[in-house]
């Protein structure tokens, strides 16, 4: 099982490499980031082998819904810390840590009702 440790690692590689598509230079604008990490962040954390997935008892549904909840939330609580541009990929995994820490926190709060217990979802 990964650990959301991992999964973080994994989102923020995929995001990592796909700064060629928004600019040859390696810089993007924060609102462009912002937007990306929007979608890219719940359908990660939300894929059937992933933690958050695993470890809680929730749809696919209910565990988006939620992420996307998480990831509004917590753009909201560090756009106004970023830089217009985004320097990648030294500021992508930077501010993406940040933003992908605040959501996994944010949904095992959100969500510790639905913990599951487990030899792969050991007790927080």
């Amino acid at each position: 099982m990964k650990s959301p440790a991992i999964v973080l690692a994994v989102l923020f590689s995929f995001a990592q490499a796909s700064a060629g598509a928004w600019a040859a230079d390696g810089v993007v604008a924060k609102s462009k980031w912002i937007d990306t990490m929007k979608t890219l962040l719940p359908n990660s954390f939300c894929s059937s082998k992933e933690y958050f997935r695993k470890c809680f008892n929730v749809t696919e549904d209910q565990c988006i819904e939620e992420a996307v909840r998480a990831t509004k939330v917590c753009v909201l609580s560090i756009t106004d810390q970023m830089p217009a541009e985004l320097h990648l990929p030294d500021d992508g995994r930077n501010w993406g840590g940040k933003l992908g820490r605040c959501v996994g926190e944010a949904y095992e709060i959100s969500l510790s009702k639905s913990r599951i217990q487990s030899g792969e979802c050991p007790a927080k």
